[in-house]
């Protein structure tokens, strides 16, 4: 029964949903139409985020960045949203357009039917006219709109299509109905019943959408008439009126005959009827439909006899003990009086009393019904069920009325977890659960779960409190009827800490059960310190804290009267509210250990009962409370010292609640085992309140009194003030406590000076400073010594301002800073002027003099006046004389002081210079060291001015001994010096005799002076000296200048000029001249360099010029460029044939006194060798000085003239990519050769091997390596012999030897780049020699070898070679004494060229028409078929390629295929089209051209075949594809092979059918019947099918079944709107009552698989077969 129950289970929880957040705020008002917080909250950020405009769009097109990939992926996104949104424009536009034309449209056409209409009832103006159909529907495009998402007509108006009724058989009266199986059919022509039915289509024609236009209707209505109007009327028979008939005439007149047939349609007699018909008219007979099987029809003996009502007798409602009853009809629904007879029920629950019939007889007659009661008598609120059994006479089977006893199933809405929440544990705690019947009513029983099932559950409903610990539920019983509820109340009253959970059932009085967990939590009170907002401590090592506290809480440091507040958050751990109260305690201290001493050497006693401190400076708020269910709650900790000391609390958060206190047996009981099993139904008293601390935080405060001062707190005045004026002067007062103070000031007003501050009060904020003024007011001259003081508030001290200053009386003001008279010469006077100012109000009296060391005697000033007085505000000027007496310099004092001497005094000091004319001689000693005989030595001497004065003088005769020996020039001899001048005088020595000069004087006399400046000389005179030097470069470092030569190096190549830089230095002052010169290699003299020569005779001035310049004539030098004129001189230099030469610059010249001059060697060379020379050095009268010279000179002086000589490039001979077997390639190549020898060449050829794993060489020679050949290759022995007689071996020089000796065996090592090969690279002739400063033409040959001798998977060999060229000399050539030295061979630098070709196969390059790598040809069967529908012989599908010969060589080839491909064209050169050829003549294609070929696939009915030899099927659910796979052999004549794939598909059509067997079931014989089918073709080719009937095994169908058409033509599904499929309509006219079997065959002409159809028929006389209409 548990399972039975049907309650509904909620959870009445509160679920708060939180709203969205919005984006935009809401409207302030209610009635605000404003709806955009509405659009931000549904569409959020497509809403809100800020567009992007149309100008910023195409400024970012235009000014996209290729660079940023980002910004250039994020213009093209946005370009392409710009796209879409002006086509989403453009399409609104369209349709706003399309909707617009539209309703102009359906407006037009509804008043042209409105006309129409208004026309009808003209006879009827009193009728209002019926609104019209809108036409708005037919000329709106709904498939436009609904493409779009747009709400279309048919979205909102559905067009109700009027009902048309189905067609009707032939009527016949009512009479005939007995005999209607005694008709004989009437055989119709085929043809006339076939046009029967389409005349039965046209009548009944049911409208679509686009027909419902009523114009277009009558216009169909009247072709289709008109159609078969032709027939003539005794081919129709009777339905020739249906034809005639309008179809409201045809309605009208069945509506006639209908009730003339209801006048005569009366009860018949049922002696003349069989028993079995019925009193209710039977249905009407449905038209049958094509195709389907009728469902046989019901039996005279199924058909119901009587009727009851109710057909199933339901009693609801009911309860236990009552008795229900509810009437029970019978209705006689047959033709005939009949007897009944009722059978009771089979239960006790049911019961049935006596009938009332409407007659005596206990008879029903038809049409009548007779009443029966049945009673319902429950002893359960269950579910009853039974039947009443209906018993007549010629009746089969009774009928069965149902009984049924059914009560509305209450539906709890209880949850199934009833959960308490959490309780203290010792306390109470209450719940309260909503209980809601949503079902029928019932009563219902709680009860635990242990004591179900019960034998009488209302037993357990004693009490109205279901007690299992630790719950109590009540009620424990209660009744619910529909829609009612009921509070469930849930006691929970823990007594361990611990989670219960106990199970109650609910039964219900029709013993259905729910059950229910009724769950809690018992916890104790537990809270916690979430947060402190800022001034949470901690302890500090051995710092004095509470013994319990477990927070510290340290504020910062206050000043009295000023409180700060602390948020601290305070959270309860616990699903229970409690209550609680902060008490403020004083402090019980302990010393806190330090971190490494042992915590538990240090345990304080902790006191059982604090005292509470009253005189706290801390107080909290709230102060009591509540703390939430697992909520927080803020405190507000507030801190305001009342004097300065240090404060220190403790907070205690004590929390209070109520426990129940048991009895004194369940006291016993707490601490057992078995507390938490101890039944609830004790007794309990008063709860009592407890109080438990759970929160100890320790409070500490400072507080510090006011620190106010006063900056500075002396204000001295410096200097004095002037009486009767206002001094002001600015202080500060700084506040550097916590808090502000207020200030006020007591000024100090006395008959001497008055003392006041501004402002006199105010406020400083704390920690902050203030500007105070001080106005000093002096009544009389003289000094003030006083305090101000400042009352502070709050602060009960004052403070003190100490001024101390300084009066005085008018003064005056010495406009000048001093009086300088300059410089006084000696014997004149000198004036200045001194002027007083007096800017005070009060007139000074003055008097002047000069005070200082010279007071007493006779001062050399002079005063005018000496004394006076100065008004106010006005001034005087004193005019000042002086005139010295002696030379010196004045600096002495004026002092100005009032007539009484007590007032002002003031001072201004006085400077002059007295001084005469001083000039003196720097150095007055001179000593001439560098002098040398013959040659002048200039000295320099100063003459300086020692004053300011202007000042002649003049140079006098040299005084002393041997002045006839030299000679001394001054310049300048005279001349004035002006003031401070310093002058240069030179002083020019020449002696033609060497030795030594001392005591020599020259004086020199100057104007106001009374002695001569004199100048004492000496000098030494020496003979000429001359060094020399080298170095690399033309700055002279890193010179040389012992063991001198001139190293040229070894790195030199050949037409390199390297520099070597000789300086010879003159180290004396005697002039001389040079000259050097080379031994063996001198350069000739060419005396400037062709530039130079250029520049010299003004042609060439400017590069920019020169380009700019006509074209001179030729025969003139000047017009070759630079590089061609250096070049031609350099060759100059090298005219001797000697390979190498020397050219110094300069040759000579004139060396100056202590002169240095450098001379540049420059080495030329044109050939190879190691020169040695000498450089000889002479100075006029000292002995030749010879350096040595050495130059080594590399590289190679061959070089081809198809690349720059100076350039670092090799040359490469690329003979490009050659056909194998092809022609030799000659490449002509010229050697120039610019050394003065002739010079014979030896070529190797060596070729380049991939992956080459050779590192060395070893190069074996016996003899000459490289003997001089003849014509044919053969070495000449003779002429090594005769040069090995002329040459005699000399053992004094080795190196001489092995150059005259040639060697026997020599060993090389090289390094491996190549082996020696003579193919496929050749040069002509091998050995040969190329003349001095002439050139020699070489033929280079490329065989190119065939490609099949590398395999057959190699297309193309690259070929990579190097030729070698080995240089000899002649014994001539080689060594010239102390100065040449050749080497020749290998031992020497060689000539490289690579030479690099390819060889290839030489194949063609295919390009076809369509862009695929090879030609498809795409085929289908059906072109096979003609337009008659005949198979064709033959088919050509055309495929073009291009064959390129891209090779540097003509390649001749053949063309072959094999069926079904034929090449039908080559180059359009196959003048007959018709001509196919499998294998083609001999094509020669030259290079860099093409000829097109026309390849064609051969379609034949023989390739239909699927299992034709070299076809590959492949079949799909919809189509077969037969792939045919060839080769187009490319045959070349040098026996390569190219093939180009072909690859054909052929898609071979294929139809099915919709059904292979069609049934018609039983048929009324001589009728004919019709079934459709459908035949389609899912293939893309077209099929031509037939169908034949298959006559092997039936042949009595014949004539029976017919089917039409019998062949057609099905197009290939391409598209929806394809022609791909046909109706085929199956007809059966059954002969005889027999079954009828036939077989259709349905073959196609393209090899399409057959299809069978099987029909089936069965034949019947039975007149109920016969169709109402005839198809």
């Amino acid at each position: 029964m548990e399972s039975v129950i049907e309650m509904s289970s909620c959870d009445h929880a509160t679920n708060v949903q939180t709203e969205l957040p919005m984006y935009l705020p809401r409207p302030g008002s209610a009635k605000s139409q404003d709806a955009t917080h509405i659009l931000a909250r549904t569409f959020r950020e497509m809403f809100t985020r800020d567009f992007i405009a149309q100008e910023t769009i195409e400024n970012l097109i235009t000014s996209r960045c290729v660079d940023n990939e980002y910004h250039e992926y994020y213009v093209a996104a946005l370009q392409q949203i710009k796209e879409k949104h002006n086509r989403r424009l453009e399409e609104a536009a369209m349709l706003e357009c399309h909707i617009l034309q539209a309703q102009a449209q359906a407006l037009s056409a509804d008043e042209k039917e409105a006309n129409r209409i208004a026309c009808d009832l003209r006879d009827y103006p009193e009728l209002s006219i019926p609104p019209a159909r809108s036409h708005f529907r037919s000329c709106i495009d709904s498939e436009l709109l609904k493409k779009h998402d747009l709400i279309s007509p048919e979205d909102f108006a559905v067009l109700r299509v009027p009902f048309v009724p189905p067609p009707k058989g032939d009527s016949e009266p009512h009479y005939l109905l007995d005999i209607k199986s005694k008709k004989k059919a009437k055989n119709v022509p085929e043809t006339v019943h076939l046009h029967c039915v389409a005349s039965d289509d046209v009548i009944y024609h049911r409208p679509s959408e686009s027909e419902f236009d009523q114009s277009e209707h009558d216009t169909l209505v009247e072709q289709k008439s008109a159609d078969y109007s032709n027939f003539h009327p005794s081919l129709l028979g009777k339905n020739l009126w249906k034809l005639q008939m309008s179809n409201d005439e045809r309605l009208r007149y069945r509506a006639e005959l209908g009730s003339l047939q209801d006048k005569v349609n009366h009860l018949k007699n049922h002696r003349f009827d069989p028993p079995g018909d019925l009193l209710i008219k039977k249905n009407r007979k449905r038209r049958k439909e094509v195709g389907i099987k009728p469902a046989p029809e019901c039996l005279d003996n199924d058909l119901p006899v009587f009727i009851a009502e109710p057909s199933i007798v339901t009693f609801t409602d009911y309860k236990v003990g009552q008795v229900y009853e509810i009437k029970l009809v019978l209705k006689n629904v047959t033709t005939v009086m009949r007897p009944v007879r009722v059978i009771p029920p089979r239960t006790s629950y049911f019961s049935v009393g006596l009938g009332q019939f409407p007659a005596d007889h206990g008879l029903i007659a038809p049409g009548l019904s007779c009443v029966y009661s049945v009673r319902f008598s429950p002893d359960s609120l269950c579910d009853f069920d039974d039947v009443l059994v209906v018993e007549t006479q010629s009746c089969v089977s009774p009928l069965l009325v149902p009984l049924q006893g059914r009560r509305p199933v209450p539906i709890l809405t209880v949850p199934e977890i009833l959960n308490v929440g959490h309780c203290l544990v010792g306390g109470i705690k209450v719940g309260q659960f909503v209980v809601k019947n949503e079902g029928g009513p019932g009563r219902f029983c709680i009860m635990p779960a242990s004591c179900w099932p019960s034998g009488n559950y209302m037993c357990n409903s004693c009490t109205s409190v279901v007690k299992i610990d630790p719950f109590e539920v009540k009620p424990s019983a209660f009744e619910l009827s529909a829609g009612q509820m009921t509070i469930l109340e849930v006691l929970f009253a823990p007594n361990t800490l611990d989670s219960f959970t106990e199970e109650l059932v609910i039964v219900c009085d029709n013993c259905q059960v729910r059950r229910l967990i009724v769950t809690g939590e018992a916890r104790e009170p537990c809270v916690e310190l979430v947060s402190v907002e800022d001034y949470l401590s901690d302890y500090e090592i051995g710092e004095m804290a509470d013994v319990t506290a477990q927070h510290l809480i340290r504020f910062p440091t206050l000043v009295p009267f000023v409180y700060l507040q602390e948020t601290i958050t305070v959270k309860n751990c616990i699903k229970v509210e409690i209550a609680y109260n902060w008490v403020i305690v004083r402090p019980h201290h302990v010393v806190r250990p330090q971190p490494e001493e042992d915590g538990s050497n240090c345990a304080a006693v902790i006191p059982t009962e604090r005292v509470q401190d009253v005189e706290s400076a801390f107080s909290i708020e709230p102060s009591s409370g509540v703390l939430p269910s697992e909520g927080t709650v803020q405190f507000t900790l507030t801190y305001a010292p009342p004097s300065a000391m240090e404060y220190n609390s403790v907070l205690h958060l004590v929390l209070q609640y109520f426990l129940r206190n048991s009895s004194d047996d369940d006291s016993d009981l707490r601490d057992s085992e078995m507390v938490a099993s101890k039944s609830l139904m004790t007794s309990y008293v008063e709860p009592t309140l407890t109080e438990v601390t759970t929160l100890e935080i320790e409070v500490k405060g400072k507080c510090e009194p006011y620190q106010v001062f006063v900056e500075p707190c002396i204000m001295s005045i410096p200097g004095q003030i002037l009486v009767a004026t206002t001094l002001k002067k600015s202080f500060k007062m700084s506040n550097r406590s916590m808090a502000s103070v207020m200030f006020t000031w007591m000024n100090v007003q006395t008959c001497a000076y008055i003392l006041h501050v501004e402002p006199t009060c105010g406020e400083i904020m704390p920690c902050s400073e203030i500007s105070l003024e001080l106005n000093i007011t002096g009544s009389e001259p003289g000094r003030i010594n006083c305090q101000i003081e400042c009352q502070l508030s709050p602060v009960d001290e004052a403070l003190q301002l100490h001024v101390m200053a300084e009066f005085k009386g008018p003064e005056l003001v010495i406009a000048q800073p001093d009086v300088n008279f300059g410089l006084v010469q000696l014997g004149s006077c000198a004036q200045s002027a001194l002027t007083l100012q007096n800017f005070s109000r009060i007139t000074a009296s003055w008097q002047i003099h000069e005070v200082g060391d010279a007071c007493d005697v006779e001062s050399e000033f002079s005063f005018c006046p000496a004394s006076g007085e100065v008004k106010p505000l006005d001034s005087d000027v004193i005019s000042i004389t002086f005139q010295p007496k002696c030379c010196r310099s004045v600096k002495s004092v004026f002092e100005i002081c009032s007539c009484d001497g007590c007032g002002f005094r003031c001072s201004v000091p006085v400077f002059a210079e007295v001084q005469k004319p001083s000039v003196c001689l720097n150095p007055n000693r001179l000593h001439i060291c560098d002098a040398f005989k013959g040659a002048p030595v200039v000295q320099t001497v100063v003459l300086m001015n020692q004053t300011l004065f202007e000042t002649p003088f003049k140079f006098c005769q040299v005084q002393g001994e041997h002045t006839d020996d030299f000679e001394l020039t001054v310049e300048p001899s005279e001349g004035i010096l002006q003031a401070k001048q310093i002058l240069d005088v030179s002083i020019s020595f020449k002696s033609d005799k060497m030795g030594e000069f001392s005591g020599l004087i020259l004086p020199c006399s100057v104007d106001g002076t009374d002695r001569l400046l004199c100048l004492e000389l000496s000098a030494v005179v020496r003979e000429l000296s001359v060094s020399y030097s080298v170095s690399c470069d033309s700055e002279g470092n890193n010179r040389q200048y012992d063991s001198l030569a001139v190293d040229f190096g070894m790195d030199n190549t050949i037409g390199v000029t390297p520099k070597r830089f000789l300086f010879i230095k003159n180290n004396s002052g005697i002039k001389t001249s040079f000259k050097v010169e080379c031994e063996y290699y001198q350069a000739p003299l060419m005396p400037t360099t062709p530039s130079e020569k250029l520049h010299q005779s003004g042609i060439c001035t400017s590069h920019k010029k020169l380009l700019l310049a006509k074209t001179q004539n030729l025969a003139d030098p000047f017009p070759k460029t630079d590089e061609q004129r250096h070049s031609d001189w350099r060759r100059s230099m090298l005219q001797s044939g000697k390979g190498a030469a020397f050219l110094i610059c300069p040759l000579y010249g004139a060396l100056e006194p202590f002169a240095e001059v450098m001379v540049e060697i420059t080495g030329f060379s044109d050939m190879w060798g190691t020169y040695s020379d000498r450089l000889i050095c002479s100075v006029d009268s000292l002995d030749s000085f010879y350096i040595p010279v050495c130059m080594t000179v590399s590289g190679c002086p061959l070089y081809f003239t198809m690349i720059n000589p100076k350039s670092d490039q090799k040359p490469i001979f690329r003979f490009g990519t050659r056909v194998g077997s092809a022609p030799p390639v000659v490449r002509p190549a010229r050697i120039m050769n610019t050394s003065p020898v002739d010079l014979r060449l030896d070529w190797q050829m060596y070729n380049v091997i991939p992956n080459d794993d050779k590192f060395l060489d070893l190069v074996v020679s016996f003899g000459d390596p490289f003997p001089l050949k003849d014509e044919s290759g053969k070495e000449i022995l003779e002429a090594q012999m005769n040069e090995s007689e002329v040459l005699p071996l000399d053992q004094e020089n080795s190196e001489q030897n092995e150059i005259k000796c040639p060697k026997v065996i020599s060993l090389r090592l090289r390094c491996h780049e190549g082996i020696t090969s003579p193919k496929p690279f050749e040069i002509c002739p091998s050995q040969f020699s190329v003349p001095a400063y002439g050139s020699k033409t070489v033929e280079i040959v490329f065989s190119p070898e065939t490609v099949d001798t590398c395999g057959d998977d190699a297309e193309e060999i690259s070929c990579i070679s190097y030729a070698l060229g080995y240089m000899s000399l002649d014994i001539k050539d080689r060594c010239v004494e102390n100065h040449l030295c050749r080497l020749h061979q290998y031992d020497v630098e060689h000539m490289r060229i690579d030479l690099v070709a390819a060889i290839s196969r030489g194949l063609l390059t295919v390009q076809y028409e369509e862009d695929c790598d090879e030609p498809q040809y795409q085929v289908l069967a059906s072109d096979l078929l003609s337009n008659s529908n005949k198979l064709l012989p033959l088919y050509t599908k055309v495929s073009r390629m291009t064959l390129c010969n891209w090779t540097n060589a003509s390649l001749e080839f053949h063309l072959q295929t094999t069926v079904p491909f034929s090449i039908v064209d080559l180059g359009g050169k196959m003048r007959n089209s018709a001509k196919k050829l499998n294998r083609t003549d001999a094509i020669l294609l030259k290079p860099q051209q093409n000829i097109q070929v026309s390849v064609a696939f051969l379609l034949t009915p023989d390739l239909l075949l699927v299992n034709s030899v070299g076809n590959e099927s492949t079949e799909s659910a919809s189509e077969k594809i037969l792939q045919f796979q060839r080769e187009l052999l490319v045959e070349f004549t040098h026996h390569a092979v190219q093939k180009i794939p072909l690859c054909a598909s052929l898609v071979l059509p294929s139809f099915e059918l919709s059904q292979e067997c069609v049934d018609f079931g039983t048929c009324f014989v001589g009728q004919r019947r019709e079934i459709q089918v459908t035949l389609s073709n899912r293939t893309p080719s077209k099929s031509f099918w037939k169908c034949s009937e298959d006559n092997s095994d039936h042949n009595s169908s014949v004539g029976v079944f017919e089917i039409i058409p019998n062949s057609g033509r099905l197009d290939g599904q391409k598209s929806l709107t394809s022609d791909n499929f046909v109706i085929v309509s199956i007809f059966f006219t059954a002969q005889k009552a027999e079954d009828y079997e036939t077989v259709y065959l349905f073959k196609g002409l393209l090899g399409e698989q057959l299809q069978r159809l099987t029909v089936k028929g069965l034949g019947s006389h039975d007149g109920r077969y016969e169709a109402f209409v005839n198809i």
